[in-house]
């Protein structure tokens, strides 16, 4: 049971961070993007 949910909560955590990583990334895309127009 323990171990299940240790698992769980590891990969949610897991793939918040990878979100998070990849907003940051298409965040940083669309300034520069942003820039190069205007």
């Amino acid at each position: 049971m323990s171990i299940t949910l240790f698992l769980f909560l590891g990969g949610w955590y897991h793939s918040n961070v990878l979100l998070f990583f990849i907003d940051r990334y298409f965040i940083t895309l669309l300034l520069y993007y942003s820039i190069l127009v205007y």
